[in-house]
């Protein structure tokens, strides 16, 4: 007997056909179609012939299996949606009730008398500044005395008396930096003074040198030391040290004219770290300044 392999997803009302057969999918099952009977002959031309007998109906084949259930359709599209109605009109607004009046406001209480401040404390008093020691200048010394005069030789005469060696001459007076006087016969120096202590000024900051400066040491770790105007007199002295990593900047003041040792070079100048240099005041608002690692 002939295998029968049904469609496995069939739709409503498909046909199989197989060994001459025919079966349609109802739905549930797949449904055997009957055969036709024979065709009767044709009749000749004239009178029709009478129809042939209806063949028997085939006995019904047994159902096949049921296939399995087909994919479902897919859900058509929503129709579009209906326009809204239109908004009934708004009903008119009822009247605002008239607002209250405004109770007083009560009086500010009287504001409370301050406290008396306290007196501050009496300031004390600056301890004494220590006196600058007076820095000895070197003595100049004596003037040379003159040679005297020597005798003139007889023809073999006796040796003229040989000339009285010169006075020695008197020590110069202490200056600031007293100039050496010429070699005296052998005229002995004039002692120096002793040289005294300079005060330290720390400053760590931009400092302008003042005339309680002189004869003192500036030692400055940051910013710059300005040498001004109109405040030392011929004489004075600044020392001025860099305590610091860094190089500092000494500078020119306006109206003044500060020159660096042994050249005609004037302006600002800087001293290098741990470098010390001394400034001079040779004449109003004119300085010389030198020292160890200054440029």
């Amino acid at each position: 007997m002939a295998v029968l392999n049904f469609p496995s997803s069939p739709s409503l009302n498909d046909y199989y056909v197989a060994n001459g057969k025919r079966w349609q999918w109802n739905g549930t099952a797949w449904q055997r179609i009957p055969d036709p009977g024979a065709q009767g002959f044709q009749g000749t031309t004239g009178a029709q012939g009478s129809t042939g007998a209806q063949g028997s109906a085939g006995s019904q084949g047994s159902a096949g299996a049921q296939g399995s259930t087909g994919a479902q359709g897919a859900t058509g599209s929503t129709g579009a949606q209906g326009s809204a109605g239109s908004q009934g009109s708004t009903g008119a607004q009822g009247t605002s009730g008239s607002q209250g009046s405004t109770g007083a406001q009560g009086s500010t209480g009287s504001q409370g008398s301050a406290g008396a401040q306290g007196t501050s404390g009496s300031q004390g008093s600056a301890g004494a500044q220590g006196s600058t020691g007076p820095q000895g200048s070197a003595g100049a010394t004596g003037a040379q005395g003159s040679t005297g005069a020597q005798g003139t030789s007889g023809s073999q005469g006796s040796t003229g008396a040989q000339g009285s060696t010169g006075s020695q001459g008197s020590a110069g007076t202490t200056g600031a930096q007293g100039a050496t006087g010429s070699t005296g016969a052998q005229g002995s120096t004039g002692a120096q003074g002793a040289v005294g202590s300079l005060t330290v000024n720390n400053q760590a900051t931009n400092y302008t040198l003042v005339s309680t400066d002189n004869n003192k040491i500036i030692v400055f770790t940051s910013g710059t030391i300005t040498v001004p105007s109109n405040v030392f007199n011929a004489g004075d002295a600044i020392t001025i040290a860099n305590n610091s990593a860094s190089s500092r900047t000494i500078a020119q003041g306006a109206s003044v004219t500060m020159y660096l040792v042994g050249s005609s070079t004037t302006g600002n100048r800087t001293l290098l770290q741990r470098g010390i240099a001394t400034v001079v005041c040779i004449a109003s608002n004119t300085f010389i300044i030198s020292g160890g690692g200054l440029s």
